[in-house]
């Protein structure tokens, strides 16, 4: 009996010990998880501390873009004063570059007010003439050679341009006249020193004003060299933008409303641009966007074309406002896109205004399905998405692409090339798909290069 009594105790006592130890490691447990509750506690503290700290940096940062615009402007209005006499220079010190030959481009036309719609339908409204270095052939077609330093001849290059007004057009009333609205895109295809410029301006037809008249002045300013970086832009814009301002205002004055809406709001339009130029390694694209008008570059070494570079680089940039480039205001950079490539052996360079350049994309995507660079891919990847499921503007037409493809992605750069070769054909095509619900109502512009390495 003595025995079992002392078994029991010991085995009690054993108990007591393993209740003891699990005592210690629960509060040893409790300890540590106040421990990292704290700490947690901390991390959320940084955190939020953190995140108020970037709110606030994007605050300042915004600020400072709003006060570099109000300087800007400040600028001219105290360079424009009868009483100032004191020159001033542009924000980055940097002596502006003469302007270029604007005979390349097409010519400026004041910018009309608003339109409002009228229920009369619109006549035809003649579209910019297009002038390009060289002059164009009977079907339309600038072409010359690319030549590398060395005077080696490299590649040749034919092109051709055109801008048309949308099809059903706006008119608005102005004293006992009936006034249809101009097209606000300018484009620019010149050639000199062996190479190629092209660009696409999209002046905004619901914002600012004068837009028609700043796309102009962006595409007719371009540099021979190519800008590559936001700092090459900002450069580039302080020597002119400024000039602009005072120019227009100067012819606004009379008119208060429109004085009153152009300060306020200044003008806005996309840029797309393209330097050709060519080396002992072939022919290099530099390019520049900022803004929705696209840029597109296919390789056309084999039966199809296939996309190599685009811009934008997904269909849904086409589904948001654009970021456009603005005389009073500093552009951003993480809303340029720019780089270089050099070009397959036969290539076709393709700039746009966004309806139209919308298009191109879509007919591409439509007949060439899936197969493709990795640009292509992607993009086709996003069309069959849109063609399938989606929902809004840009699902309704990748639907209707869908549904009516061209036969070969070949045959649609070629039905595109053919409409180019004049203003009648090209203000038809467009007027044909719009009414097909492939194209947007909207004005369009084109400019389409073809390279080709090897031939003298």
């Amino acid at each position: 009996m003595d025995g079992e009594a002392a078994s029991l105790l010991a085995e009690i006592e054993t108990l007591r010990r393993t209740r003891d130890g699990l005592v210690a490691e629960i509060a040893a447990a409790e300890a540590r998880h106040a421990q990292v509750a704290e700490r947690t506690m901390e991390a959320r503290e940084r955190r939020q501390s953190l995140a108020g700290e970037v709110i606030a940096l994007c605050g300042e940062r915004a600020a400072l873009i709003e006060r570099i615009s109000t300087l800007r402007i400040a600028a001219i209005e105290l360079e424009a004063s009868t009483m100032a006499a004191i020159p001033l220079p542009p924000r980055h010190m940097v002596a502006p570059a003469a302007p270029e030959a604007m005979a390349d481009s097409v010519p400026a036309s004041e910018p009309d007010p608003v339109p409002e719609p009228v229920p009369a339908p619109p006549p035809m409204v003649p579209a910019e003439p297009v002038r390009c270095a060289p002059p164009v052939d009977d079907g339309g077609v600038a072409r010359a050679m690319l030549a590398a330093p060395s005077g080696k001849v490299v590649a040749s290059w034919l092109a051709r341009a055109r801008t048309t007004v949308k099809p059903r057009n706006d008119s608005y009333e102005t004293g006992a006249r009936t006034l249809w609205r101009r097209s606000e895109d300018r484009l620019r295809l010149s050639s000199s020193g062996g190479g190629v410029l092209a660009a696409v301006s999209d002046g905004a037809g619901a914002s600012g004003l004068f837009c028609g008249a700043w796309a102009e002045e962006l595409v007719g300013r371009l540099p021979a060299a190519p800008l590559s970086s936001i700092d090459d832009l900002n450069r580039w814009l302080d020597g002119f933008c400024l000039k602009f301002r005072q120019t227009t205002l100067a012819q606004c004055k009379s008119d208060p409303p429109k004085h009153s809406k152009f300060v306020r709001e200044g003008s806005f339009a996309t840029l797309s641009a393209c330097w050709l130029s060519a080396d002992d390694s072939g022919v290099t694209a530099h390019w520049l966007g900022y803004g929705d008008s696209p840029l597109l570059v296919f390789d056309r070494t084999g039966n199809e074309p296939e996309l190599v570079l685009a811009h934008p680089v997904s269909l849904a940039a086409f589904d948001r406002d654009p970021h456009l480039l603005n005389w009073m205001a500093v552009p951003e950079a993480q809303r340029l896109s720019a780089g270089k490539l050099l070009l397959p052996a036969r290539a076709t360079v393709v700039l746009a205004s966004d309806g139209i350049g919308q298009y191109v994309m879509l007919r591409h995507l439509a007949a060439a399905g899936r197969a493709g660079s990795a640009p292509g891919a992607a993009l086709a990847k996003e069309f069959a998405g849109l063609a399938q499921r989606g929902e809004g503007r840009l699902a309704t037409a990748a639907k209707a692409h869908a549904a009516r493809p061209a036969a070969s992605a070949a045959e649609a750069h070629a039905a595109l090339w053919a409409s180019l070769s004049d203003d009648a054909g090209f203000t038809a095509l467009v007027a044909s798909r719009c009414d097909e619900g492939l194209l947007a109502n909207d004005d369009s512009t084109v400019i389409m290069i073809e390279t080709e390495r090897g031939c003298a």
